[in-house]
């Protein structure tokens, strides 16, 4: 994006920025805090504990935060006048490109603010300290297992701090919170003894800081968002993104159902499950996604009024269209067609209702291993390139599948899969796969004749009894549970948990293979890194031979990045 307002529009007096914004400051505010962040994401890379290309932190919360600008760049036709409108917009977008953890806890932070945003034409101190209170409620509900130290640490902090020593103005209480967010960060090593080993502060706690960093220079008329290069212009009509419109004719037959109905439904704590399952009953081809405070909902039928009065049990409704479904369809089917190519998921257009299997991995040899045992569909990504929601959601999509299976691969990956599963129209389980080994083991679990929750439970024992094993080289010097790790060296990974190092290839794979206990597995799954040396297939034979030789070796070419070698032990 080059920028939409004038040089004039792009600064403003302190003064005006002190006490609280319009919908139009906050933008310019979101903007400036995007550009600013873009500046320092190769910094809170390099606070990774494990010096590994793993899950990026400061990569996958900058694409959140751009994600979140482009859903309100989208909608610039009609520009929010209310910040609690534009924080919506910022939600939606932020929930589509969350990416890694650390972007789907920032999408949960930035739900919080908009919930303390609701009922407000401005934010100011109060609904700033509102918003992050349910911040750090949403960001501490997102985690299973929350652990102290991290992001979650800082923000809830940054809450409290804000809470008990409210600022008098908007800017006042941007500071207090960039002042709690400094203290908390700093404070991290004390939390987490691998970050106090490694000599570093929390990642995620580190995005925080510089987030509310920006927002108080911005606040003091120190930062704009001149010269904004960040955000692809927006489409130039909702129907790109209405990949059901691709299907009309084969989905419900163009005439069979009278009305097509759309709106959008908005309230405190919405389940759209809930809302599903009610206009299922009296519809016919409904299409509903969205989040807590806001769905939208497309369905078909002859009675619309019967579907909006249950609708208005659930909460309010806006924006509501009723047209004749075939003329309706027609010209919207025009429109997408002129802007996106037409989405055919097979020849008949009909619902399978065989399970589908989305899986995330790099490396065509480790796709084409995937696909080969069953994988419908990849999407790529994985160590350093964590795909986002909406990317994943898209794969689910894609499949047109009534049940889907959706493999990770990445713990970094596992959240991002969960919102997807939560915001698609069909029933998707994930499969918590760290590792593409993992994967290996579940797709050999898997049976076609076997329903969903059997498939899922197979796949999860499986995945219990493999053990993966890695071979990288460390990105730079570091000391993990005394270990020493030297830059450029070989490192061996004992599933996620570095635990061998040494100059050499060969006695970095004996220790790693004696660390795995391979005596008492059967078979061994690898899969060669593009990187990797020829002799080291020949060398890793030869270890086998002498050492396990009733072990199985499968060798494949994977070409995965950075991995010289992924092996699973079963």
């Amino acid at each position: 994006m080059s920028g939409r307002n004038s040089a004039a529009d792009q600064t403003s007096d302190p003064a005006e920025l002190e006490h609280s914004w319009d919908a139009h400051t906050a933008t310019r505010a979101l903007r400036a805090t995007v550009r600013s962040f873009e500046r320092h994401i190769n910094a809170v890379n390099a606070l990774n504990v494990f010096p590994v290309p793993d899950g990026d932190t400061g990569t996958n919360m900058h694409l959140t935060l751009e994600a979140a600008v482009g859903e309100v760049d989208s909608h610039s036709g009609s520009s929010p006048d209310r910040v609690d409108d534009l924080m919506k917009h910022v939600t939606r977008g932020a929930l589509m490109g969350a990416r890694g953890n650390s972007g789907v806890i920032l999408y949960q932070i930035i739900a919080g603010l908009s919930r303390g945003t609701e009922g407000s034409e401005r934010l100011d101190s109060d609904a700033l300290i509102k918003g992050l209170q349910s911040s750090a409620e949403l960001a501490y509900r997102a985690v299973t297992n929350p652990v102290e130290g991290t992001m979650l640490t800082v923000i809830r902090v940054i809450s409290e701090q804000c809470t008990e020593n409210p600022g008098s103005t908007l800017a006042e209480t941007i500071q207090i919170a960039r002042r709690a967010a400094e203290e908390a960060v700093e404070d991290t090593p004390n939390h987490l003894p691998v970050l106090r080993q490694a000599g570093v502060v929390d990642a995620g706690g580190q995005g925080l800081l510089i987030i509310f960093a920006a927002l108080e220079r911005f606040a003091r008329g120190e930062l704009d968002e001149t010269e904004m290069t960040l955000v692809s212009e927006p489409p130039t009509s909702f129907a790109s993104d209405m990949h059901f419109l691709d299907q009309a004719d084969v989905i419900h037959g163009m005439e069979e159902f009278g009305y097509c109905i759309n709106f959008a439904v908005t309230g405190e704590n919405l389940e759209s499950q809930g809302i599903r399952e009610a206009l299922d009953a009296l519809g016919q081809s409904t299409v509903i996604v969205g989040d807590d405070s806001m769905v939208k909902v497309h369905t078909h039928s002859e009675r619309p009024g019967t579907i909006l009065e249950a609708a208005l049990t659930f909460g309010e409704i806006h924006n509501v269209r009723i047209d004749n479904m075939r003329s309706q369809t027609e010209r919207l089917l025009h429109e997408r067609q002129s802007i996106v190519e037409p989405y055919h998921p097979d020849e008949n257009g009909d619902l399978d209702l065989s399970i589908g299997i989305v899986a995330v991995a790099s490396g065509e040899g480790v796709i084409q291993a995937l696909k080969g045992m069953g994988v419908d569909a990849v999407v790529h990504g994985g160590s350093s390139m964590n795909p986002s929601t909406g990317e994943i959601r898209d794969a689910i999509r894609a499949l047109n599948k009534s049940e889907v299976i959706v493999m990770p691969n990445n713990k970094n990956i596992i959240a991002s899969a969960e919102q997807a599963a939560e915001h698609s129209d069909c029933t998707v389980r994930v499969v918590p796969t760290r590792s593409v080994q993992q994967c290996i083991a579940a797709m050999a679990a898997f049976n076609f004749d076997h329903s969903l929750d059997e498939n899922v439970a197979a796949m999860n024992g499986a995945v219990s009894s493999v053990r993966s094993l890695s071979l990288t080289r460390a990105q730079r010097d570091a000391t993990i549970d005394d270990l020493e790790f030297r830059s450029g060296e070989y490192m061996g990974i004992l599933d996620g948990k570095p635990c061998v190092s040494g100059a050499a290839a060969g006695e970095t794979i004996r220790k790693l293979f004696e660390a795995a206990g391979t005596a008492d597995y059967e078979l061994a799954t690898i899969f060669v890194g593009e990187s990797a040396e020829h002799a080291l297939v020949d060398e890793l034979e030869t270890i086998v031979q002498s050492s396990y030789p009733d072990l199985e070796l499968e060798i494949t070419s994977g070409g995965q990045p950075h991995y010289d070698l992924l092996i699973a032990l079963e």
